[in-house]
């Protein structure tokens, strides 16, 4: 998932030097040390945004008590946006609270061997204004 994320951003923003790291430890307000799969940072705007993804290889749905520890874990270290991503896709009660509380699911499938992200649930939420001054 490290590869992949790291080949999009790189698509989506070039020039940026998105850097994706794999199994990093962050430590939240608690004091409590995370384990994150896949985290990267970036500045848009110049507002720093930090995004940590919790990967599942389960042989099923992934329940919601997987989805609420994640919760846990982002609330503990403030300001960071959550991304899931199972490999068998996810129970209704876990999309149901990962979208109450804004985090992205994404189901992750191999297609002759080559990765496919598809997106479960989409809760990013940006506000674009655009003005445009006339003399």
């Amino acid at each position: 998932m490290q590869q992949v994320y790291q080949i999009l951003l790189n698509a989506e923003w070039p020039g940026k030097n998105i850097c994706v790291l794999h199994d990093v430890k962050l430590a939240g307000i608690s004091g409590q040390e995370h384990q994150i799969d896949v985290y990267w940072e970036y500045e848009l705007a110049g507002i720093k945004n930090r995004v940590a993804s919790e990967c599942k290889d389960y042989s099923k749905p992934l329940a919601i008590g997987k989805v609420r520890d994640f919760y846990g874990v982002l609330e503990d270290l403030k300001d960071v946006k959550g991304i899931i991503i199972a490999a068998n896709g996810f129970q209704k009660g876990a999309k149901d609270y990962a979208k109450a509380f804004g985090i992205n699911l994404k189901e992750l499938t191999l297609s002759n061997e080559v990765p496919v992200i598809a997106e479960i649930v989409n809760n990013t939420f940006i506000s674009t204004k655009k003005t445009i001054i006339h003399d």
